[in-house]
């Protein structure tokens, strides 16, 4: 079993990761969707 504290902070960790992974992910969508655009644009 693992103490109390030492569970938060790997939940702390846990969450700032998958904060960062929807930050990078929802960049990523907004990239593609523009360089779509883009491509519907220059015909």
């Amino acid at each position: 079993m693992l103490d109390p504290p030492k569970v938060l902070r790997i939940q702390r960790k846990a969450s700032y990761l998958i904060r960062l992974a929807m930050i990078l992910g929802r960049r990523k969508i907004l990239l593609s969707s523009l360089a779509g655009l883009n491509q519907i644009w220059k015909r």
